[in-house]
């Protein structure tokens, strides 16, 4: 275990610092940190040209005390009209997270995966669940590294993968299920709309958050006009917006009767599963 220095200059935010080493997999915390003032006759014309073509603004405050922070166009601004302007000194403590993992993974991507590993974000909002995805990333691309061509799966996706998927859905949620009950998708777009070509309904309501990658013409008007006459284009579905309120989703399922129903859940309603079996009753009563 070994100690490292690092003086990053330039002024940057300190959620860009921040940001440099939690996507590498560090866990940080603030030491220290003071601030300085700016000379007067300092130019940052050139960070305000670099902060033009940045998503992330330079760091500067108006003050010794406050911790509200200014970009270098607002500093500059303000320093030509006599303010006087400071920058952040900040010292952090940067502890690696898994370190033989971190290390194994950049090993295996190092020849051949620059792009992935420049790219690659080790940064995890819940600590509890990073040691697992950790030892997930390290096992895939071992996988891809030693697998030049990857074997021809079963269109439902790779069984071991699906055996694990079902094995996890019945020991926390206490779900029976197998492999057979399984299906892999690139995406949950993906997924509503192969299911909808696949068993090609009528009339689906879908959640108004779901229907963004859906094609076009299955949410037009001119297809709900065209109801009536049950002349539908080949491979277009009927697809209407519907809300996640289970209220509101419940009154269209009786009033539409839909032959497929593709909903998520309220935040606030998913605590309880009363608004699940509502909505499932309501679709056993109109045949859904």
């Amino acid at each position: 275990m070994g100690i490292m220095i690092f003086n990053i200059g330039g002024r940057p935010g300190q959620g860009v610092c921040e940001r440099l080493f939690l996507r590498r997999g560090f866990h940080i915390s603030k030491l220290w940190q003071t601030k300085i003032m700016q000379a007067a006759d300092t130019d940052i014309s050139a960070l305000v040209e670099i902060e033009q073509n940045s998503p992330h603004p330079f760091e500067f405050f108006m003050d010794l005390v406050g911790d509200q922070s200014v970009s270098a166009r607002t500093a500059q601004a303000y320093m030509k009209s006599g303010g006087r302007v400071s920058h952040a000194l900040s010292v952090y403590s940067c502890q690696l997270h898994k370190p033989i993992q971190v290390k194994k993974l950049f090993e295996i991507l190092k020849d051949g995966f620059n792009e992935i590993s420049s790219s690659l974000d080790l940064s995890f909002d819940n600590d509890s669940v990073a040691a697992e995805k950790m030892a997930f990333l390290v096992y895939l691309a071992s996988f891809l590294k030693e697998n030049k061509s990857n074997p021809c799966e079963p269109p439902f996706g790779c069984l071991n993968f699906r055996n694990l998927v079902a094995e996890f859905m019945k020991s926390y949620y206490n779900i029976p299920s197998t492999s057979d009950n399984v299906a892999v998708f690139p995406s949950r777009a993906v997924a509503i709309e192969i299911s909808l070509r696949l068993f090609s309904p009528a009339l689906a309501i879908v959640d108004e958050h779901l229907t963004r990658h859906l094609p076009k013409q299955w949410l037009t008007s001119s297809a709900i006009e065209g109801r009536a006459d049950c002349d539908r284009a080949k491979d277009t579905v009927l697809v209407i917006e519907v809300p996640r309120q289970s209220d509101l989703l419940i009154e269209l399922i009786r009033k539409l009767k839909p032959q497929v129903v593709v909903t998520g859940m309220a935040k606030f309603e998913a605590i309880t599963s009363a608004a699940l079996v509502n909505i499932l009753s309501a679709t056993r009563d109109v045949g859904s």
